[in-house]
C-alpha cells in the first residue's frame, strides 16, 4: 500500500458495554506542499466537507486502546469494505495541546473555572493539582476565561512531576501565560451525535475534552514569570527596592532586618497582602506579571500604607523608629489632610450606595406589578383547567358507555357474520336464528385416534424433528419462506408447550400434520359455539380427551379472550392448536393476543390442501430433546428481538414469550439463525395491523444485521 493512502486523525477512544472499542474521529492533519495552509501544524475539525474519506468511526479490536484515550492515529480504510467502517490503525507520535480546566475534572457539567488569586494559584501549582485520567502529557492549564478567550498556562512535560493523576509544577519553572480564542478549540461533545444510537451503550461514560486546533502555540505569551511562593517573591522585590532607598549605611542593616522579619512568615492572606491587592489590583486584571510588577514601587506602598493608617501597629512603629532618614517625611504625611481625605472617601462611598438603593426600589415596584399581572393570568388559567377537567370526565364517561354498548353487541354481530357466510356458501335464503337465543353451552366433539399400527419414526433430536415436519407439510407456495424455518418454529412452540394459531383453509391440515408427525395420532377436535363463556366446562372437556394434542375451532375471535388464553397453563398435559378459517377475523383481535399463542397464516405459505389419499409420515418424540436454557442466551435473544420489534405493532409480552419459545432450540452460536424462524410470523402480524411510519423509519435506520435482514423480508426499501 502507498503511503499516500495513510491518514492522520485526532480520535478519542469509545468503549461499549460489550467490551468492543471504536475511535471517534474529531479532526485531521493534512500535509500539502502545494497549499501552505495545510502544513500539518493545524488540526482541521472533521466534517463532510473534507477531501478525506467520510468515516465517522474507526473500529478496532477489544482492549486495543484505553477508554477516553485522546491520541492522533495513523489509519487507512479497507478497500474491500464499501462502508469504510473497518480500518487499520496505529498510534502516531504526533503531538497536540489539550485544555485542562483547573479544579474541574468533569467538563460534562460545563466549561467553568473558579479563578484563584495569584498566590493561591502558585501554591496550588507547587503543592499539586488533580488532572483527568488519560490527559495529554503537555497541556494548556486554563486558570481563567473571558467571554471570548481562555487564559491559560503552557505546561510542558519536563516542567512537572506526576504521582498518578496528581501533578506538581517544579519551583522556578518559567510560566508562560497565553490568551487563546475560544473559536480556536475542538469540543468532543460536538461529535457525540456521530455515534448514533450507540452513544447509549458507552461504558465507561464518555468524558468531554477540549483541544487546541493548533499543534504548536504561534502567538507570543502575554506574561512570563518564574513560579515562586509569595514570601519568596516579596523578599526578592523588597531587596531590590531596599538597594534604591535614600538612607545611610547603618540604615541598610535595619532594612535587611525589616525585610527578613516581614517575609519570613508572611502569607498572601495577611493584612499586608490584602492591602497590596486592594490598593493596586484593578478589576478583571488577568495578567499575573502586571500584578507582581507593582511590588517594585515599594516606596509608594510604604507611603500609602502609612497614609491609610493600618491597624498593623508593629509595622508602623518599625518604619518610624528604625528608618531615621524617612521618619520626618512619613510623620508629615500622617498629619496632613488625613481627616479631610477620609471624610471625602466616605462620601464617595455613600453616593453609589444611595443610587443603588433607588434602583432597587424601582426594581421592586416593577416586580410587584408583574406579580399582580401573573396572579391574574394564573387565576384565569386555573378556571380554564377546571372546565377542561369537567369536559374530560364527561368524555370518559361517554367513552365507557360506548365501549359497553359495543362489547355487548359484539357477540351477536360475530354470529350474524358467521350465519351470513354460511348462507352465501350454501346458496340458501333462509335466515338462521341467532345463537344468542340457543343453548351456547353445547360443545361439538370430533374424536381422533392413535396410529399405533403405523410404523412411526422415533424422534430423538431436534434435526430429526425438523426434517420430519418439513417432509409432511403441504406443498410450498411461490415466493414464500423456506419451510425449514417454519418447521423449526413449530418445533419450538411444541417443545415449549406454547399454543399455536393456524389461519386459513389449510389450517386443519397443518394441525393434523403436526399431531401425526410429533405424537403419532390424529388429534381430538372441539368446535366451540360463538359467544361461549363456560371456561370450567371447556377445561373439563379438554382434560377428558385421550389425545395429547387438541384442536379448538371457532374460539379465537368468537369468544371472550379469558375463555382460551390460559388453557396451556391450566392443562399442561395437552398441547392446544387454535383454528381460524378467515384472515379477516384477526383484525378484530387485540394486539396482545400474540403474547399467548404463535401465528401461522397457512394460506400465505401453502398453495393447496392435502388430498384425502395423502398420508403424513407418523413420528413420536421418545425422549427430551429441547436444549437447556441459560441466562446468557435469554439475554441475547431478548436484546435481538427487542431491536427487531422496536416501534412495531407487537407488545412487550410478545417479546418475552418468543424468548421463552426460541431458547428451547437455541445454541449460543446460532442465535442469528434461530431468529429467522419468527420472520414469517412477525411479517404476518405487521400485515394485519399495517406498517407504521415509525417502524419503517426504524427498519431503515438500524445498523443491526438482523434488522436489515428482516427489512429485506418485508420488502422495505429506501425511497
Amino acid at each position: 500500500m502507498n503511503t499516500e493512502e495513510f491518514y492522520y486523525s485526532l480520535c478519542v477512544t469509545i468503549c461499549y458495554k460489550n467490551g468492543y472499542t471504536e475511535l471517534l474521529r474529531l479532526a485531521d492533519i493534512i500535509i500539502s506542499k502545494e497549499n501552505s495552509g495545510k502544513t500539518g501544524r493545524r488540526l482541521l475539525p472533521f466534517d463532510n466537507t473534507s477531501d478525506l474519506p467520510y468515516v465517522k468511526k474507526i473500529s478496532m479490536d477489544k482492549n486495543q486502546a484505553n477508554p477516553n484515550e485522546l491520541c492522533i492515529w495513523e489509519w487507512y480504510p479497507q478497500q474491500q469494505n464499501p462502508d469504510k467502517q473497518q480500518s487499520y490503525r496505529s498510534r502516531s507520535h504526533k503531538t497536540f495541546y489539550e485544555f485542562i480546566f483547573l479544579n474541574n475534572l468533569d467538563l460534562s457539567n460545563g466549561l467553568t473555572i473558579n479563578p484563584l488569586p495569584v498566590w493561591d494559584l502558585f501554591d496550588t501549582l507547587l503543592d499539586g493539582f488533580i488532572v483527568p485520567l488519560q490527559c495529554s502529557k503537555s497541556f494548556l492549564l486554563v486558570i481563567n476565561q473571558t467571554e471570548t478567550e481562555y487564559i491559560c498556562l503552557d505546561i510542558e512535560e519536563s516542567s512537572y512531576s506526576c504521582d498518578g493523576n496528581k501533578i506538581k509544577i517544579r519551583e522556578n519553572t518559567l510560566l508562560k501565560e497565553y490568551k487563546i480564542p475560544k473559536l480556536d478549540v475542538i469540543d468532543t461533545n460536538e461529535y457525540v451525535p456521530n455515534l448514533g444510537d450507540f452513544k447509549y451503550s458507552i461504558e465507561p461514560a464518555f468524558q468531554r475534552r477540549i483541544i487546541y486546533k493548533r499543534r504548536d502555540i504561534w502567538i507570543d505569551p502575554i506574561a512570563t514569570l518564574p513560579l515562586k511562593r509569595f514570601n519568596t517573591h516579596l523578599a526578592g522585590y523588597l531587596e531590590q527596592v531596599g538597594t534604591r532607598l535614600p538612607c545611610r549605611t547603618e540604615d541598610k542593616t535595619v532594612i535587611e532586618a525589616f525585610i527578613k522579619s516581614v517575609t519570613e512568615d508572611v502569607k498572601p492572606n495577611s493584612d499586608l497582602m490584602t492591602f497590596f491587592e486592594n490598593y493596586y489590583s484593578q478589576p478583571k486584571e488577568d495578567s499575573l506579571v502586571l500584578i507582581l510588577e507593582k511590588y517594585n514601587k515599594l516606596e509608594l506602598i510604604f507611603t500609602s500604607y502609612l497614609k491609610r493608617k493600618s491597624t498593623d501597629e508593629i509595622f508602623l512603629k518599625f518604619i518610624v523608629e528604625h528608618l531615621p532618614s524617612l521618619r520626618e517625611k512619613y510623620i508629615q504625611i500622617l498629619t496632613e489632610g488625613y481627616l479631610d481625605e477620609e471624610k471625602q472617601k466616605i462620601l464617595d462611598q455613600l453616593a453609589p450606595l444611595q443610587m443603588q438603593i433607588e434602583k432597587l426600589n424601582n426594581d421592586i415596584n416593577e416586580k410587584n406589578a408583574l406579580k399582580e399581572e401573573l396572579d391574574a393570568k394564573i387565576t384565569s388559567l386555573t378556571n380554564s383547567l377546571m372546565e377542561l377537567i369537567v369536559q374530560i370526565k364527561e368524555s370518559e364517561r361517554y367513552r365507557q358507555e360506548l365501549d359497553e354498548l359495543l362489547n355487548g353487541n359484539r357477540t351477536g354481530l360475530l354470529q350474524e357474520l358467521i350465519n351470513l357466510k354460511k348462507v352465501l356458501q350454501l346458496s340458501e335464503t333462509t335466515y338462521e336464528t341467532s345463537p344468542q337465543n340457543t343453548n351456547a353451552s353445547v360443545l361439538t366433539l370430533r374424536y381422533g385416534y392413535s396410529l399405533e399400527y403405523e410404523e412411526a419414526t422415533e424422534i430423538t433430536d431436534l434435526s430429526c424433528m425438523y426434517s420430519l415436519l418439513q417432509d409432511n407439510l403441504p406443498e410450498q407456495g411461490v415466493n414464500t419462506p423456506d419451510l425449514s424455518d417454519l418447521s423449526k418454529f413449530i418445533s419450538a412452540l411444541y417443545l415449549c408447550h406454547f399454543p399455536l394459531l393456524c389461519v386459513g383453509t389449510s389450517a386443519c391440515d397443518v394441525a393434523r400434520i403436526i399431531s401425526i408427525s410429533l405424537n403419532n395420532q390424529l388429534p381430538d377436535t372441539i368446535c366451540v359455539p360463538t359467544g361461549y363463556n363456560d371456561y370450567s366446562s371447556l377445561l373439563s372437556t379438554i382434560k377428558s380427551l385421550k389425545s395429547d394434542i387438541v384442536i379448538l375451532e371457532n374460539v379465537v375471535g368468537y369468544c371472550d379472550e379469558y375463555c382460551y388464553t390460559h388453557l396451556a397453563e391450566d392443562i399442561p398435559e395437552k398441547y392446544i392448536i387454535f383454528l381460524v378459517e378467515y384472515e379477516e377475523t384477526l383484525k378484530l383481535l387485540p394486539k396482545g393476543i400474540y403474547a399467548h399463542m404463535g401465528l401461522i397464516n397457512c394460506d400465505e405459505l401453502f398453495i393447496a390442501q392435502l388430498m384425502n389419499e395423502e398420508s403424513p409420515y407418523p413420528g413420536k418424540i421418545t425422549c427430551s430433546i429441547s436444549l437447556s436454557p441459560n441466562i446468557a442466551t435469554r439475554r441475547e435473544l431478548f436484546s435481538k428481538i427487542s431491536k427487531l420489534t422496536r416501534h412495531s405493532p407487537v407488545s412487550t409480552g410478545y417479546i418475552n414469550s418468543r424468548v421463552k419459545v426460541l431458547q428451547t432450540i437455541t445454541h449460543e452460536d446460532n442465535i442469528a439463525e434461530v431468529l429467522k424462524t419468527i420472520y414469517t410470523e412477525l411479517k404476518s402480524i405487521i400485515g394485519i395491523y399495517g406498517l407504521s411510519e415509525e417502524y419503517r423509519d426504524e427498519l431503515l435506520s438500524s445498523p443491526d444485521p438482523i434488522v436489515k435482514n428482516f427489512k429485506m423480508v418485508l420488502g422495505v426499501e429506501t425511497e
